[in-house]
């Protein structure tokens, strides 16, 4: 048990730890079947601004 604590203490290398982390949140997103971050910013920014009359003005 000392030897596992060991090793989960000590910083990993680059191609453990980057994968690892660049996994969370995909994974997150499977288990939580939730949007978050930048998807659900931009989602209530278009709500906020109402899009279909934002894309007319754009349109001209």
């Amino acid at each position: 048990m000392e030897k596992l604590m060991e090793v989960i203490q000590n910083p990993w290398p680059w191609y453990v730890s980057g994968p690892l982390l660049g996994m969370t949140v995909p994974l997150l997103l499977l288990s939580s079947n939730k949007q978050f971050g930048v998807s659900s910013v931009f989602r209530h920014v278009g709500c906020a601004l109402n899009w279909k009359k934002l894309n007319t003005l754009i349109m001209i």
